[in-house]
């Protein structure tokens, strides 16, 4: 049998599979256990997530990520900082639980854009990703990764590449990964970020082609990337980024918003802002324009470039507003989209050293340094990186 005939028949199944589940469950999850590897559907059901039934205190609550965005399976209980805006109009976070039902865990606002939340030991016991939501449903959700560490372990062997299709995850379904020199026993994982956590089905197929399924309804994560690892375990290839839309539901309330405004409105009026010195007000609208970038729900590879600037110029505001955690979130981000955007090395220096974070302060600014040796900048900041603390 021919591999396009082959791979035919595996999304004719996949397809077949996707009706009957989208009529009963709203998503699914990846999961994989310390001592092996496999994958469940982890299913909720549908919700009624219509405006008339929701809480508008908890309409104007929404997380926008959380901090840090990746642990270890095993990890005791965890404290995880949750930035957002509205957050000090809510008491509570849903989670998706391991049972596959939305629990509801306190959350302690610090602010409108922080809020503190303690997740037990039982949500982080096995890799996978775990769903976070200020109401029971997938509209504004942000994920965290719980690693595999033996997954974590694996280097990454710059000469090893592959390229995944489709590019886009959401929904799950199978996946196609194509490179060279591919052994039998080398296996398919998800991560984000830097960090490969979660393990799932492959099958070999030949030395430049594997086959894999991803039995995921919505990860939401800005950094997700795909990659393979060695029979051995002990090295990966570089991480292949791929999207996960939200896959469309004509009874989902979150797929009847109107029409997104341009982001141009609220940045310029963010820059006006700045200028009088209202850095909180003008944090909001960076934030804003932010979120309205069409591109901005993506993986950071396929999101414009225009979506650095909104995140450098938040994360500054906050940085101009003594809120440093939320300018940490914001200038990553910005990073993370634009690697080769400067000016966010040097902001994000700034708030690492803030934060007493000076290792990775150095990082940052040495970043900075080389992208732009000959700026003007340079030789103040280079008696900044001496009087740096040398300690971490």
């Amino acid at each position: 049998m021919s591999r396009n005939k082959r791979l035919r028949i595996i999304f004719a199944a996949l397809a077949c599979l996707s009706v009957v589940f989208a009529s009963k469950y709203q998503a699914a999850s990846v999961l994989t256990g310390p001592e092996g590897w496999f994958s469940i559907i982890s299913s909720v059901e549908q919700t009624n997530v219509g405006a008339d039934v929701q809480d508008p205190k908890k309409r104007l609550a929404r997380i926008d990520g959380l901090v840090p965005s990746v642990v270890p399976a095993g990890s005791p209980d965890t404290r995880f900082d949750v930035v957002g805006t509205g957050l000090d109009h809510i008491a509570e976070i849903d989670v998706l639980d391991r049972n596959h039902d939305w629990k509801q865990l306190p959350l302690a606002p610090a602010s409108a854009t922080r809020a503190i939340i303690t997740v037990p030991s039982n949500y982080l016991r096995e890799a996978g990703f775990l769903i976070f939501a200020t109401e029971p449903n997938f509209e504004y959700a942000q994920s965290v990764l719980v690693y595999s560490k033996t997954v974590a372990r694996a280097i990454v062997d710059p000469r090893f590449k592959i390229k995944v299709t489709p590019e886009d995850i959401g929904g799950g379904g199978g996946i196609s990964v194509n490179g060279t020199g591919f052994t039998s026993g080398m296996r398919v994982a998800l991560g984000r970020g830097r960090v490969a956590g979660v393990l799932v089905e492959s099958r070999f197929v030949n030395d430049s082609y594997l086959e894999a399924v991803v039995m995921s309804g919505y990860l939401p994560a800005s950094d997700l990337f795909v990659t393979l690892l060695s029979a051995d375990g002990k090295t990966r290839s570089q991480p292949d980024p791929v999207l996960s839309s939200y896959p469309h539901r004509e009874d989902d309330f979150s797929q009847h918003q109107a029409a997104a405004e341009s982001p141009s409105g609220p940045s310029e009026e963010g820059m006006k802002l700045m200028r009088r010195g209202g850095y909180d007000a003008a944090a909001d609208k960076f934030v804003e324009a932010a979120r309205l970038d069409p591109s901005s729900t993506g993986s950071a590879p396929f999101v414009s470039k225009a979506g650095a600037v909104f995140a450098n110029n938040a994360g500054f505001a906050f940085f101009k507003a003594n809120k440093y955690i939320e300018s940490l979130f914001w200038l990553d981000r910005a990073c993370e989209i634009d690697p080769d955007r400067a000016v966010a090395y040097l902001n994000l220096g700034d708030t690492l050293a803030k934060l007493n974070r000076n290792a990775e302060a150095r990082q940052a600014y040495a970043k900075y340094l080389e992208l732009a040796p000959n700026s003007k900048s340079a030789a103040d900041l280079k008696r900044k990186l001496e009087a740096l603390p040398s300690t971490p």
